[in-house]
């Protein structure tokens, strides 16, 4: 639990970068909660190489806290067709519910 004290969480993932560190998910709610949009789709971009459903998450995280719910219904797409893709887990099936949930609140029809 933060309680805003972004400059401080700055300075610790620059040092945690410095001696090689990727703290990713950690470092990706920290650009959206502090809205840092082009933070955020960078993490997702270094995502998208290497974990397809894992990215489309993360995209779709970000587009319904700018409430973009086109870009995330498109997101949710992706992460739907994932498990035919690749043996599914229940961190994907658990991502998938979060999206849709959100995606239903923000539409009206949750």
């Amino acid at each position: 639990v933060h309680d805003g004290r972004f400059g401080e969480a700055k300075t610790v993932q620059a040092e945690a970068r410095n001696y090689g560190y990727k703290f990713n998910p950690e470092w990706f709610r920290m650009a959206v909660t502090q809205h840092d949009w082009d933070a955020a789709n960078k993490i997702v971009e270094q995502l998208r190489k290497s974990d397809k459903a894992g990215a489309a998450y993360h995209a779709a995280i970000v587009a319904l806290e700018q409430g973009n719910t086109r870009r995330a219904e498109a997101e949710m797409d992706v992460m739907r067709q994932a498990p035919a893709a690749r043996k599914s887990d229940s961190k994907d099936t658990h991502r998938l519910w979060e999206v849709q949930g959100r995606l239903l609140c923000q539409t009206g029809q949750g």
